[in-house]
């Protein structure tokens, strides 16, 4: 188990590098400013980690011990890697990592009367929201927020407008088919009735482009991250959903797709109706109850028998899992309170869990339901969720 002081030294690493990336909120600046204050070790340490020239060997010093080496990848591969970032600065992040983490003993001497990182400081994520980022195709952006409502006409000929609940398009005759984008953040969600009476329900981290009115023979929209559709009938024009050129083909039906690009998958879940899923390699046609994975445009499609309950759950406000990764499950989890995700000890991805819980309560209730099972313990800090095994 991992001890307080280390998760202490992760803590400081998060601040060095989100100071680099030039991403630190004035909060986190003065608290990482009040840790170098504190001593010249702290300061000659926090000079050391920003200048480029260091970070080149870092990671190659004899008394970096092993064990370092792999909480120092673990710890890092998740926030460069499948961000796909350049090499140049993944060696620039893994060093600052590793120098405090190395440093750990020294450092855990200085912090342990820090009260920022005292256990009172910790605090709870809330459940995510109805919002969104309505990016025209004008070039103008709209906030959709829960608590406001609006009615805008695009200059294109459409009535675009937000309850609170849903937003909602309504083409008038001489609408056009130019595209918009709906921009989903982690912590959020939204829903959406396209032009032709179709209902779109984002998950969050999602968007969805998709024309102001559908004009011609096909309807087509892009999908990236999640979203729970169903699809207005129309024998003469099929809708599709198009993930990276993987196409999903519907005439009027009820389904899933789910392809955040970090899981590398495009996953179709089929509720009611009939869909076809196409690739490059071919295509299969679903029945309810079935869901096909495709794993990239030449792969072949796999389709499979399913419980399409657990699939759908979040969309009518459950927490559904049935014998999966918990690693799986924390990343959906990740999207929907919006925190970043550490493991004490790798192999707690592997822990399969079930559950059925409401997904509009705050995360320490989930994560105290997991811990029931005596298998992984949780801990917040800030922005961030360390899982230790039992």
């Amino acid at each position: 188990m991992e001890s307080k002081h280390h998760i202490q030294s992760k803590e400081i690493a998060k601040l060095i590098i989100l100071y680099r990336e030039g991403k630190i909120s004035k909060l986190q600046s003065a608290k990482l400013m009040d840790w170098v204050n504190i001593s010249k070790s702290n300061k000659l340490l926090f000079e050391e980690c920003i200048q480029d020239n260091f970070f080149d060997n870092a990671l190659l010093e004899s008394y970096i011990e092993p064990i370092h080496k792999q909480k120092i990848w673990e710890h890092i591969k998740k926030r460069t890697i499948q961000k796909q970032k350049r090499i140049r600065i993944f060696k620039s992040f893994a060093a600052v990592a590793s120098v405090i983490i190395v440093l750990g003993l020294s450092i855990s001497i200085i912090v342990t009367d820090f009260s920022f990182f005292d256990q009172k400081a910790i605090i709870d994520f809330k459940p995510g929201e109805s919002k969104a980022i309505l990016k025209l195709s004008s070039g103008k952006q709209l906030a959709i927020l829960s608590d406001s409502s609006f009615s805008y006409m695009s200059k294109e000929g459409a009535q675009i407008s937000n309850s609170g609940k849903k937003l909602t398009y309504k083409p008038l005759q001489t609408a056009k088919e130019v595209y918009d984008n709906l921009i989903v953040p982690k912590g959020a969600e939204q829903k959406i009735e396209l032009s032709d009476g179709t209902q779109v329900h984002l998950n969050a981290n999602s968007e969805l482009r998709f024309p102001q009115a559908f004009i011609g023979k096909n309807r087509t929209v892009f999908l990236k991250g999640e979203a729970h559709f169903k699809v207005s009938h129309d024998e003469n024009r099929p809708f599709f959903v198009n993930v990276n050129g993987i196409l999903t083909k519907v005439l009027g039906t009820t389904f899933i797709i789910k392809a955040y690009e970090e899981d590398g998958t495009v996953i179709t879940t089929l509720v009611e109706g009939s869909v076809q899923v196409l690739n490059n390699a071919g295509s299969k046609i679903l029945s309810p109850g079935q869901q096909s994975t495709i794993k990239g445009n030449l792969s072949d499609i796999e389709v499979k028998d399913v419980d399409v309950n657990k699939y759908t759950g979040w969309h009518h406000g459950r927490i559904i899992y049935d014998n999966e990764l918990l690693d799986n499950i924390l990343k959906d989890l990740s999207r929907w309170y919006n925190f970043e995700l550490f493991y004490d000890n790798a192999s707690a991805k592997y822990i399969p869990f079930s559950c059925d819980l409401e997904r509009y309560q705050n995360l320490s209730t989930v994560l105290k339901m997991l811990e029931k099972t005596n298998k992984v313990k949780f801990t917040i800090y800030e922005e961030s969720i360390v899982v230790e095994t039992i």
